[in-house]
């Protein structure tokens, strides 16, 4: 048959209810893999394809087939497996019934001699397995690939039987049962986006309140929000002229998690309404109508980490003062 660019299966039937399999396509190991994009009726290219790689990689899995033995064996009937290798070499079994003898010992007999064999034990051999009787008597049992990927699954097996008792699938057949596993693949990814993208934003400082803040844009890359990334630019704003201190004054860095700390807010004016403490979790303390607070820390509530610390003051005519953050790492220990 002459090769193509995709793969395909030949498949036979006698009823047009049961199809077998009598020959697989295998031209499409080693492809190249090769995308590309373009703008089309837009002012430029938006929408990108790409592989994550130049050739089709072979797959993992191993090749298996599975046969069923089934129909009533007689004294001397003739069980017979021919095994046609990837490079051409022929193995061939026949069995004998004895008297006594059923269809899962004969098969059993036969999977034995298979997994004897010398000419089937290398990387281009295969192996039987899985053998099951129900409760019917009759067995069926996998052959698998020795080696993974499609081209060491084109081994081929031919199973014969004497009159009375039948094997399925009956005609020759590659260890192909899982051809979408055995299938060489790549990955495709699809993504959206300009490159560059340069954006101008405007804002409001007069919405901030005074003192410092983190502006962060952050960006996706078009495939997956899991692309994220991001960049950070600190500011200070000053719409007035309140301003205010935070100062640690018993805590080193690191500090141990088991003391107690104290943290001093102090404001430059006296029409102070309210000052509040900021870390982990969201608002540790707050203070009212004091134009200074020292605010005390128990290491255990924050537990072991680096914990952020900021504070906010606030006056009574409106007015709003962030200190700058402040990170301070607590560990186990004394």
């Amino acid at each position: 048959m002459a090769p193509t660019p995709w793969p395909y299966r030949v498949e036979a039937t006698c009823d047009l209810s049961n199809w077998f399999p009598i020959f697989t396509n295998l031209t499409i190991r080693g492809g190249q893999t090769e995308v590309s994009s373009s703008p089309g009726d837009s002012g430029g290219v938006t929408t990108y394809l790409r592989a994550s790689r130049s050739s089709f990689q072979d797959s993992v899995a191993y090749g298996y087939r599975g046969f069923d033995v089934y129909g009533n064996i007689q004294s001397n009937s003739v069980l017979q497996a021919v095994i046609t290798k990837t490079n051409g070499q022929i193995v061939a079994f026949s069995l004998t019934n004895q008297p006594g003898g059923t269809l899962a010992s004969i098969t059993e007999q036969l999977l034995s001699l298979i997994n004897s064999s010398p000419d089937l034990q290398g990387n281009d051999g295969l192996v039987a397995e899985d053998l099951i009787v129900d409760v019917f008597g009759e067995p069926n049992f996998n052959l698998r690939a020795r080696s993974p990927g499609l081209q060491a699954a084109a081994i081929k097996v031919y199973l014969a039987t004497s009159a009375m008792f039948y094997v399925d699938p009956w005609a020759a057949t590659t260890l192909t049962q899982n051809l979408a596993d055995l299938q060489p693949r790549n990955h495709l990814y699809l993504s959206a986006g300009l490159i560059p993208l340069q954006l101008n934003f405007s804002l409001d400082t007069s919405t901030l309140s005074d003192g410092f803040h983190d502006l962060t844009a952050v960006a996706y890359e078009g495939t997956s929000i899991r692309t994220q990334t991001r960049t950070t630019l600190p500011v200070q704003v000053h719409n007035s002229n309140l301003s205010a201190t935070m100062v640690f004054t018993d805590l080193s860095y690191p500090a141990p998690v088991q003391r107690l700390y104290h943290v001093q807010v102090a404001a430059n004016t006296n029409t102070i309404s309210a000052i509040r403490l900021f870390s982990t979790g969201g608002q540790y303390g707050v203070v009212t109508n004091q134009s200074s607070a020292t605010f005390t820390v128990d290491g255990s509530t924050l537990r072991a980490g680096l914990h952020p610390f900021y504070a906010v003051v606030e006056t009574s005519d409106g007015l709003r003062y962030r200190t700058q953050t402040q990170k301070i790492r607590l560990v186990n220990g004394p």
